[in-house]
């Protein structure tokens, strides 16, 4: 018997497209190699499409503004032998290409700063392998099990004690003991 290979569609939306229906947009906006794809890739088996696409219609044409990577990776599985079914759309409201230009620009635009504290306070002791992401914010980021200050709850005073050294695991982020 074959295994069927189908990837999940992991989130609602009103409405789906045919993969192949949806045209680029960005064009060279973005530079991405096969090892970028291939993340996506490894994304897309484990969690399934979990994000929906960001359409522009014009002229009875469907846009794509937000999902390029996930197009070529969701393609190149689809050669791999994959069946992929047709994918959750979002459609983004524009009068013209100027305007849809402007939104694409603003939606990869980020609006604030992570930094090393509020990336591990946010994983918390869940396991995050980093060589899946790209998160720009993280580049510089030595993630590797070091001392980091923390606020401590003194459960026997109801108050917080300064200056308590946690290692954190470079991979989870997960305190070491």
């Amino acid at each position: 018997m074959i295994e069927e290979k189908e990837i999940r569609i992991t989130c609602r939306c009103a409405d789906v497209l045919p993969l192949d229906s949806i045209l680029d947009f960005q064009g060279d906006f973005k530079s991405r190699d096969i090892y970028d794809i291939e993340n996506i890739i490894t994304s897309l088996l484990k969690y399934g499409i979990s994000f929906p696409f960001f359409v522009w219609r014009h002229e009875e044409l469907s846009y794509c503004i937000d999902g390029h990577g996930r197009k070529s990776a969701l393609s190149l599985l689809r050669e791999r032998g994959y069946t992929i079914p047709a994918v959750p759309v979002v459609y983004l409201m524009a009068n013209d290409q100027a305007e849809a230009r402007h939104k694409f620009l603003r939606l990869n635009s980020r609006y604030g700063t992570m930094t090393e504290e509020s990336i591990l306070d946010f994983i918390g002791d869940i396991a995050i392998d980093f060589s899946e992401l790209s998160i720009p914010d993280i580049f510089n980021i030595d993630f590797s099990a070091k001392e980091l200050v923390y606020d401590i709850l003194d459960d026997t005073k109801g108050t917080k004690k300064k200056d308590k050294k946690v290692k954190r695991c470079p991979y989870c982020g997960g305190i070491l003991t």
